[in-house]
């Protein structure tokens, strides 16, 4: 299990340390034969893809808690709106001396304001769990068909109870990964690269230290209520993800499992070069996407 407060969720590896057993010198080309010629060193994406064809390098969690719980905050949210504008903007009843009273236009407007607020709230608070990936994996040419190298394979989770995952497909010079990250006390596990092949073979195991239940159950609720609320105002613990044909998909890292400390996801992808800043940039990344 791995903890991380910083907002950098993928850390970079560090340099190797020398070897205390002195190299054997090389030896001498004799006179008159070719020189031999070094081979080129592998990229991170060739060493992992020669555990397999295909690598699993993400596993999210289980949102189905979390996506039930959005869609009632949020529904109770636009509902709330929706009875306060009812009651705001109904004429109070008259009388014998004001048989046909009026609000003003001042208490009007500030009662439909906030009652846009609250439904725009709420919708943001519905969203929250849309556009979220369930799995990244890496795939060889061989198995995809396709002439690039590595393609990433990404499962999105369907938004409603009903709907089915859809999967997107891209290059690594395709997938734009925004590693900015607004978290407290994220956890996750971190699978080493020596058990790549049965992490993509069967992810469960590699979760249990995170799924195990842990102290009082009154703590439990308040944890994972706690953690859910801050995922619905303030996209807690997500990294986004921007395929340059399809758009931004949210990466959850709170209690998921992760490759290799997240190293393979950084590598196969690119830095986002746009990842927008001001008001607008920020109202999109904290309430819609």
């Amino acid at each position: 299990m791995h903890k991380a407060n910083t907002t950098t969720a993928f850390s970079r590896a560090k340099p190797a340390r020398p070897s205390s057993h002195s190299a054997a010198a090389p030896p001498k080309p004799q006179s008159g034969s070719p020189p031999v010629a070094s081979k080129k060193p592998k990229s991170y994406a060739d060493a992992l893809l020669d555990s397999g064809p295909e690598i699993l390098i993400y596993k999210s969690p289980n949102h189905r808690s979390f996506a039930y719980f959005s869609w009632i905050c949020g529904g109770m949210l636009m509902f709330g709106g929706y009875n306060w504008a009812l009651l705001t903007t109904l004429e109070p009843p008259g009388d014998e001396t004001n048989p046909k009273p009026k609000k003003s236009w001042l208490v009007k407007s500030t009662a439909m304001f906030v009652a846009l607020f609250f439904t725009v709230l709420g919708t943001s608070v519905i969203l929250a769990p849309a556009k979220t990936i369930r799995t990244i994996s890496a795939q060889a040419a061989s198995k995809t068909g396709h002439t690039k190298a590595m393609l990433l394979y990404c499962e999105i989770e369907g938004f409603l109870p009903f709907q089915k995952n859809r999967t997107i497909m891209a290059t690594r010079p395709e997938s734009l990964l925004d590693r900015r990250v607004s978290a407290q006390d994220i956890e996750f596990s971190s699978v080493p690269l020596s058990a790549v092949q049965a992490f993509t073979a069967d992810p469960k195991p590699f979760a249990e230290p995170l799924i195990k239940p842990t102290g009082s159950m009154i703590s439990r609720a308040w944890d994972d209520l706690r953690i859910n609320t801050r995922r619905m105002f303030y996209r807690d613990g997500f990294a986004y993800i921007r395929f340059r044909d399809y758009g931004s998909y949210k990466i959850d890292l709170q209690n998921c499992e992760l490759l290799d400390n997240g190293r393979a996801l950084e590598h196969l992808t690119v830095p986002d070069p746009d990842k927008g800043v001001g008001a607008i940039a920020l109202f999109r990344r904290k309430f819609l996407v």
